[in-house]
């Protein structure tokens, strides 16, 4: 199962559509889950009780990233993964 990781609620809306509110932060189907972590590297730092029970993390957002090694102000190319028909 594939854990989808968004700071904001506005960002997670299509992706927590139709998914079974674990905890206010928290939404999981049958296929995959949903974290609504919050901003910033604090809060992105919650993480770590979540991610050991998933196969995958994808972190959603137009500026969130999880690799330190990513630099600030530079562009990286998107990879789109469809989940569940949403992409």
């Amino acid at each position: 199962m594939d854990l989808c990781v968004l700071a904001h609620r506005g960002e997670a809306q299509v992706f927590i559509k139709g998914l079974k509110n674990i905890s206010p932060n928290f939404y999981q189907g049958e296929d995959y889950a949903v974290l609504i972590c919050g901003e910033g590297v604090f809060e992105a730092s919650k993480l770590g009780a979540y991610v050991q029970d998933f196969d995958r993390v994808l972190n959603f957002g137009i500026a969130g990233a999880l690799e330190r090694e990513l630099e600030l102000e530079k562009i990286y190319p998107d990879q789109i993964t469809s989940i569940n028909g949403i992409a």
